[in-house]
């Protein structure tokens, strides 16, 4: 798993490339926490590249958004994939996440 991001003024631009598993969700969690440090900025989490997504990532996204929306920033995911829309469908975090 690995996790890219740009930050600017405003926003936070991240993609995430492979599988989001257990073992990865170890893996970037210090990603995960410099990030959160920009909670009060529209993140936007590019899934283009992401094969999979276990529980722990799950975990990882709600973590993510919680922080934007106790902060007053704003979480969006683009360009998910079929095979983890179908994890966020049969999760219900479709109706969660703001998803374009």
């Amino acid at each position: 798993m690995k996790i890219e991001y740009k930050v600017s003024e405003k926003s936070v631009n991240v993609r995430l490339i492979g599988e989001l598993d257990t073992p990865a969700t170890e893996e970037i969690q210090n990603e995960v926490e410099k990030i959160l440090k920009h909670a009060d900025k529209e993140i936007t989490i590019d899934c283009s590249r992401l094969e999979y997504i276990a529980s722990s990532g799950l975990r990882q996204l709600i973590t993510i958004y919680k922080n934007c929306k106790n902060e007053g920033g704003h979480m969006t995911l683009t360009n998910v994939t079929s095979d983890v829309m179908e994890v966020l469908d049969d999760t219900t975090f479709s109706r969660v996440f703001d998803i374009v």
